[in-house]
């Protein structure tokens, strides 16, 4: 793996320097927002999720040991994800289906829009979250794997399954006739 030219950000962010902070916060805010949305979270509980990573992260920073932004991310999506959990087990409520605009695809018809949605909220959470990881935030296998905390077979193998699900899926299939 090569070298993350961004990882002398590490050293600023914990020497508190507020341009690196700023930086982060910019980068990484709407990306943990989607992630949230995309693992069903609701938008007030999206932004929740994003700020609480970020704000364990100012806690934390001093003892972790992040050797590049990339192993960084990975630890806001894992404190992200685990916050969520955490909510909707407190809460008693589970994911809610995706809405379409948060569905990245602007050829599709707002029917298999709402399908899709539905069929990803019906999906195991471990599949639903490498599938919003790698389609819908755009993550490449690696950063998947980092950030879930997998190996990457086992992330392909994940995404393999999720996607035999949707294709399988009742919902989808009014779409396909």
């Amino acid at each position: 793996m090569g070298h993350d030219p961004r990882s002398g950000d590490i050293e600023r962010l914990a020497k508190r320097d507020e341009d690196a902070w700023s930086a982060l916060h910019q980068r990484e805010f709407p990306f943990l927002y989607r992630f949230a949305i995309g693992m069903g979270a609701e938008p007030a509980l999206a932004e929740d999720c994003a700020s609480e990573a970020f704000i364990r992260l100012v806690a934390a920073l001093p003892r972790l040991r992040l050797e590049s932004m990339t192993a960084l991310r990975a630890w806001l999506v894992v404190t992200c994800r685990n916050y969520l959990r955490d909510q909707f087990r407190k809460r008693g409520s589970a994911a809610v289906p995706l809405d379409s605009y948060q569905i990245a695809a602007a050829e599709v018809d707002p029917l298999t829009r709402v399908a899709l949605s539905s069929a990803l909220a019906s999906l195991p959470d471990q599949q639903r979250e490498v599938l919003v990881m790698r389609f819908v935030l755009g993550m490449p296998t690696s950063e998947v794997a980092a950030a879930s905390g997998r190996g990457v077979k086992a992330v392909e193998s994940l995404q393999h399954r999720a996607l035999e699900s949707l294709r399988r899926s009742p919902l989808l299939a009014q779409e396909k006739a």
